[in-house]
């Protein structure tokens, strides 16, 4: 079987879309240094549209379409068709990931606008709904790729695996910041068995053949 997605997969069609963005995002930085250099003539020229729209447009574009770009290219080749569910999870959460983190710096936008003064009333609800949403997205990825990862690896018993990672980073993260010891101690604990659960996991995935474990197994051997 050949390795990799065709060239004609929507997939990897999307992939290339992402990187003419990069591309695009590029353009607009390189175009902002000489628009930078005439604003510099002119009084507030740092606040004008036509120095910050194209400035942050690109940074936008160029972040995102590189990650993007190459996070889906990495997975696209490493797979074939047809794509199973591992690969389209993969695409599908670094998708979600990203989208999270948009969301977190549009909340934050009005921040870094406002500066002298404090952000309109009618900005908070949105902020609020950006932010909630960002959560969902990044704490949902993550809580579903570590639980996925355990089933992928071992079968649907291991499960737990990925409940006590995240549920361990999730309360060792809100035990430092509450400063309650107990809870963070039970947290790493947590994460210590969830760390030796997935290699048990890899083990019983070898012994039944299941494919993410061989794949798995072959990264991990550097055979893969």
């Amino acid at each position: 079987m050949q390795r990799g997605v065709g060239k004609r997969h929507p997939a990897r069609r999307m992939a290339r879309g992402f990187g003419y963005s990069a591309l695009a995002g590029l353009a607009l930085l390189v175009l902002s240094i000489p628009i930078g250099l005439l604003m510099n003539f002119v009084e507030d020229g740092h606040e004008s549209p036509v120095f910050v729209v194209p400035l942050i447009l690109g940074v936008f574009l160029t972040i995102v379409g590189w990650i993007m770009w190459g996070s889906w290219s990495a997975t696209l080749d490493r797979y074939s068709e047809p794509l199973g569910t591992t690969a389209k999870l993969t695409l599908a959460a670094t998708a979600a990931i990203v989208l999270g983190v948009l969301c977190f710096l549009l909340a934050a936008a009005p921040l870094a606008v406002y500066t002298d003064t404090d952000p309109p009333d009618d900005l908070l609800p949105v902020a609020i709904v950006l932010c909630g949403l960002g959560i969902l997205l990044v704490a949902g990825t993550l809580v579903g790729s570590a639980v996925y990862g355990g089933i992928a690896l071992g079968g649907p018993r291991w499960w737990w695996v990925g409940v006590l990672l995240s549920g361990g980073l999730i309360g060792a993260a809100t035990g430092l910041a509450l400063g309650q010891v107990a809870l963070t101690v039970l947290c790493v604990a947590a994460l210590v068995v969830s760390c030796f659960g997935y290699r048990w996991a890899l083990v019983s995935g070898l012994r039944q053949r299941r494919p993410d474990a061989v794949e798995a197994e072959g990264w991990r051997s550097g055979s893969g």
